[in-house]
């Protein structure tokens, strides 16, 4: 968990019965600057980097596969990530794609976990909010609540995004999700004059974005975060100012989303990250 304040980065492992959190010895270790606010872990379980707001450049850890404690890898830090806002590994290949102020860098991941800069490719806009990559591998679309829109891109067999154009949010465009089949597209607007999910279709083949009808649901609250379930079945949205969770079931044939209800964020207040815990189970 990156502390922005402290600034810090918290440890903990996960009680296998419980799910509840215990904090490793030590709790924390230090990033290499401020205001660490990004964090993704390697879906190979073995490496971890954390994106900084305000200070230069990309830490990179390794994470010991019996303790769960980090430790610095070398290089610790590669330098050119200003404004970390969000991190997405391509789905097949060995690529990092890293949302840096208005450019989208992206960086091989080499064999003991280090980053590589390999280019950059023009974002979506100001204040470019969040980026992601469709489950195929074929698409990406990055968000920018200053501009009020989605840029699509098609992605290449090396994992080049290329743009294929713009399509207008609501107020303040966060972060983009995209479903399971790679055919729908959501986007969260968190300004209080919209407070609503955007819906679009993705072309095939062509990657480019078209409203759906109707364009967008309400969510009751700022949404804050977003996310889909793995099966494709759900979305979910986090209302800050609410503290609840709206819940939609998504239509698989239509891309169109219908409410769930919502329920409570517990004790706290102002919620935003949320994620989904899989596992396989067999009768």
């Amino acid at each position: 968990v990156p502390d922005r304040g402290a600034p810090l980065v918290y440890q903990y492992s996960i009680d296998s019965s419980t799910g509840q959190l215990r904090a490793l010895t030590p709790a924390t270790v230090a990033p290499t600057g401020g205001d660490p606010i990004t964090a993704m872990v390697h879906p190979n379980g073995q490496y971890l980097y954390v994106g900084h707001l305000g200070t230069d450049g990309i830490d990179m850890y390794i994470i010991d596969q019996t303790t769960g404690q980090l430790s610095q890898n070398t290089p610790f830090n590669l330098a050119g990530c200003s404004g970390a806002d969000e991190f997405v590994k391509h789905p097949t290949l060995d690529i990092l794609y890293a949302l840096c102020g208005n450019n989208i860098r992206r960086h091989t991941i080499n064999a003991d976990g280090t980053l590589t800069h390999i280019g950059n490719t023009g974002g979506p806009g100001s204040q470019a909010g969040g980026v992601t990559i469709s489950p195929d591998g074929n698409y990406m679309f990055a968000a920018s609540q200053g501009a009020n829109q989605v840029r699509a891109y098609t992605v290449d067999a090396a994992g080049l995004p290329a743009s294929v154009g713009t399509i207008g949010t609501d107020q303040w465009a966060n972060r983009v999700v995209v479903d399971a089949t790679s055919s729908y597209a959501y986007v969260n607007c968190w300004n209080n004059s919209a407070e609503t999910v955007r819906q679009y279709a993705i072309a095939p083949g062509v990657g480019t974005l078209s409203d759906l009808t109707p364009n967008s649901v309400g969510t009751g609250g700022d949404p804050l975060g977003i996310i889909t379930e793995p099966t494709g079945r759900y979305l979910y949205v986090a209302n800050s100012s609410s503290n609840n969770v709206q819940q939609y079931a998504l239509d698989s044939t239509t891309g169109l989303l219908t409410s769930n209800g919502t329920i409570g964020a517990g004790g706290g207040s102002g919620p935003r990250g949320m994620v989904v815990l899989t596992e396989e189970v067999t009768d």
